[in-house]
């Protein structure tokens, strides 16, 4: 999904939600929309394999 598509999906999720349903979601969306998705998944992504790297070297180690 280009950035365009991704603003549009947005622009029309805002527009459809209640503000005094959801006030900070509403206020959330303009800059959840200026967030580069594919960037955010990969340093996500990234996060998780390191935790899981540091959890594995920590873990005693045990005869198979």
């Amino acid at each position: 999904v280009g950035n365009r598509d991704h603003r549009a999906e947005h622009e029309q999720l805002a527009g459809s939600l209640s503000p005094t349903e959801f006030p900070n979601l509403v206020r959330l969306l303009p800059l959840m929309a200026e967030c580069d998705a594919e960037v955010d998944f990969e340093f996500g992504l990234d996060l998780l394999i390191a935790g899981l790297r540091a959890k594995v070297d920590a873990s005693p180690a045990t005869d198979a």
